[in-house]
């Protein structure tokens, strides 16, 4: 589970590094699948904040701001991804590579014992 957590940490800074270094040839998620995976996640996380309590403008708002997280996310993975095929790890060097996944690989011990530790 440690390493499943860690390698899509990985995916995602890679795709944060993808997205910010600016070249015009990059692949970005269609736009139609972006809108999905918003309206997926407003519809998912709005019922998760109803059935919390949340009376409803809260819940919309809060359905809202986490549907766009999870959509950053979305897009980050899928970035990484891209990067990856990309051939974007010999632009990084493995030094930079190696230290990206021993933190990643970090976060998510940190990460799966906090959950472990909520059940």
């Amino acid at each position: 589970m440690v390493m499943v957590v860690a390698l899509f940490l990985y995916a995602m800074v890679l795709g944060i590094i993808y997205l910010a270094s600016g070249k015009g040839e990059r692949v970005m998620v269609p736009v139609p699948v972006l809108l999905l995976v918003f309206a997926l996640a407003l519809i998912f996380t709005s019922m998760f904040f109803v059935e919390r309590g949340a009376v409803y403008p809260w819940s919309i708002v809060g359905g809202g701001i986490t549907a766009l997280g999870v959509t950053f996310i979305f897009t980050a993975v899928y970035g990484g991804i891209q990067y990856m095929k990309g051939n974007g790890f010999a632009e990084l060097g493995w030094d930079t590579s190696m230290y990206i996944l021993a933190a990643c690989i970090i976060v998510s011990v940190v990460i799966t014992t906090y959950i472990g530790e909520r059940t």
